[in-house]
């Protein structure tokens, strides 16, 4: 018969192992319930912690501008009356080293290679939409004339949008009388929003309301500050060019125009050079459209 301390031993063993499998089977069915949640790896697979990616901002076509260039005043040039010189002033202008806009002129022998040469020179082409004005010139086939109704106006700033093909914006040719007629403006203004250009009075009149319009209007847009070439001797084109940058350097911004002038040309390739010292020049929608 065995002892009472042989019993008790044995059931002390007994009771241990029993403790003991309660302990391991508990633990398979933990650990089967967290790989049922677990994600399936293919064969061979480890894993491993997925890095936070950034996504790449898009690379903007046009480069922006270098800290120290962007901090310079801003210089907007406008050369008007593209469309009927000769291929080879046009060539001549843009080769000009930096951005500017070039006016062309709707109807003219050389309306279209201008706009394409512009356009493929990475330069902007805006309409330089033919209006009348208080002297007797002519402004051209078609022009925006003080006596038009409202319909024959439309039409007629339809046609000229529609002749001149790349357009970002628009400015006036002469147009002394019709910049100054606010109901007039409005009817051809918003033929302009609705195509989503900017407008520039290029104030050929003290009495222009053309900018004031295009702003009731919530168009973008700017008025001319300097004529550069109303003399086309070099000096005098330098005194303005001067004058312009010190607006420039004042106001942080200039508008300046100039035509398509061999003068003017000859001009603009002296005083460049030393201008990009100073200033940036800027293609009008980068700052009027933010592109």
């Amino acid at each position: 018969m065995p002892s009472p301390r042989t019993s008790s031993s044995s059931g002390s063993v007994w009771i241990g192992l029993s403790i003991l499998g309660i302990l391991l089977a508990g633990s398979f069915f933990y650990f089967r319930r967290e790989n049922k949640y677990a994600p399936v790896l293919p064969p061979g697979a480890s894993k491993t912690v997925r890095e936070k990616v950034t996504p790449t901002p898009p690379v903007s076509s046009r480069p922006s501008p270098t800290p120290a260039l962007a901090g310079r005043p801003r210089v907007i040039l406008i050369i008007d009356d593209f469309g009927y010189v000769n291929a080879d002033l046009i060539e001549a202008f843009c080769g000009l080293p930096i951005p500017f806009a070039g006016a062309v002129l709707p109807y003219q022998p050389e309306s279209q290679l201008s706009a394409e040469r512009l356009h493929q020179n990475q330069k902007e082409v805006m309409l330089h939409l033919p209006m009348e004005g208080r002297a007797s010139a002519n402004p051209g086939p078609d022009a925006l004339l003080d006596s038009l109704g409202e319909q024959e106006m439309i039409q007629r700033t339809r046609k000229a949008l529609q002749a001149v093909p790349y357009i970002v914006g628009s400015n006036n040719h002469m147009g002394s009388v019709v910049t100054s007629n606010r109901v007039k403006m409005k009817w051809i203004l918003r033929e302009i929003k609705a195509r989503r250009l900017f407008f520039i009075d290029s104030r050929t009149a003290a009495t222009t309301v053309a900018a004031e319009v295009a702003e009731e209007l919530q168009i973008p847009q700017a008025s001319r500050n300097v004529f550069l070439d109303d003399e086309k001797d070099f000096k005098a084109i330098e005194t303005q060019w001067k004058r312009g940058l010190r607006i420039a350097q004042q106001e942080g911004q200039v508008v300046m125009i100039g035509h398509v002038y061999p003068e003017t040309l000859r001009a603009l390739q002296r005083l460049i050079p030393s201008a990009t010292k100073e200033v940036r020049f800027v293609l009008p929608s980068e700052v009027l459209l933010k592109r």
